[in-house]
């Protein structure tokens, strides 16, 4: 009598960090993609009509000459209430470390470039307070909207910050693009304040 032969099927060894090692790079991947998309989508971000246009300081004027920052952010915003973008210019601005007040600096600024003292609105105000006294001069005249220009790295952050008092879908946040020195930390930050909005 023949013997059966005995078929012997071989186990095929599952291999954890090989599969691990994959979803890595696919999530890795995934991740950079995202990143990529969060800060592209700044360039296709649409500007529609608001209440106000929001002029702020930055703390670094060491002079009575505005820095080459705060004239660009300036003069971005006239140029979107020249578009008939919003009803009104609403600066806010503070005396700061160097003893400069920034809010008559900017005043002054915007009316040396022919636009009506009846179309600006100032106040004094610390930064910290800048969501909270906007939101006081919206309420004030019952608007709720307002367009905001900032550096392209602190799209997000800017978003996050006045929305502590305005409604995030209110803000509409025009970027500005300084440049390529800020491209790592910026890219990151933009991504961390996306998802803490």
């Amino acid at each position: 009598m023949t013997r059966k032969k005995r078929k012997y099927t071989r186990k095929k060894k599952y291999n954890f960090w090989l599969y691990f090692k994959k979803l890595v790079k696919i999530l890795v991947l995934i991740f950079i993609l995202h990143l990529v998309y969060i800060n592209w989508k700044i360039f296709f971000a649409d500007i529609p009509d608001a209440d106000i246009i929001l002029v702020t300081g930055d703390n670094k004027q060491n002079s009575k000459n505005i820095s080459k920052n705060l004239e660009k952010k300036i003069n971005t915003s006239l140029s979107l209430f020249s578009q008939n973008k919003a009803k009104k210019i609403f600066v806010l601005g503070q005396k700061n470390t160097f003893n400069i007040n920034e809010t008559s600096l900017i005043t002054q600024y915007i009316s040396d470039k022919d636009i009506w003292q009846g179309n600006i609105a100032f106040q004094n105000s610390s930064t910290e307070s800048y969501p909270k006294n906007t939101k006081l001069f919206l309420q004030e005249n019952e608007w709720n909207s307002i367009i905001y220009t900032s550096n392209f790295w602190d799209y997000y952050k800017n978003i996050n910050f006045y929305s502590q008092k305005i409604n995030k879908n209110y803000i509409h946040i025009q970027a500005n693009y300084h440049g390529l020195l800020d491209i790592f930390t910026g890219m990151f930050k933009n991504y961390y304040y996306f998802w803490k909005i």
